[in-house]
């Protein structure tokens, strides 16, 4: 027995040395969607689809719950972060120009319809990224 482990014992220490992150090669930071009409578009397309088992009736605050969650699953299973993505598009240049016209707003305003406060509150974004967001709508 005791044999064995002298053999085992060095297979385990590689193994954990092996298993240790890379100084540098951390975990792959959180993916902010593109911005452009297309990922836009295709976005807000899943979200819709899978808006439909939101319609069995429920309190205001379930619905609310329910569909902020939404946004994020949905942005999560395209394989993007939903903080990041909400950060990336809060930025003050998103009010010049035509804002009709840019994807950023486009995004936020098709979120947000919910108002970002009830995002915060159920911690999907942070403090910092809800005073971005609420600085573009209020024009600041």
């Amino acid at each position: 027995m005791k044999h064995r482990l002298y053999l085992v014992l060095p297979v385990l220490l590689a193994a954990c040395v092996l298993a240790r992150p890379i100084p540098g090669q951390g975990a792959a930071e959180p993916r902010a969607m593109p911005f452009n009409d297309t990922s836009i578009f295709n976005y807000f397309k899943n979200v819709e689809e899978k808006e439909g088992s939101l319609d069995r009736v429920m309190s205001q605050e379930e619905f609310v719950s329910r569909r902020c969650a939404l946004y994020a699953t949905v942005m999560g299973e395209a394989g993007y972060d939903f903080e990041a993505t909400v950060k990336a598009a809060a930025v003050p240049s998103v009010r010049i120009g035509d804002i009709s016209r840019n994807p950023r707003f486009k995004f936020l305003a098709g979120v947000f319809q919910i108002h970002p406060k009830e995002f915060l509150a159920r911690k999907i974004i942070s403090e910092e990224t809800y005073q971005a967001v609420m600085a573009v709508f209020e024009g600041k």
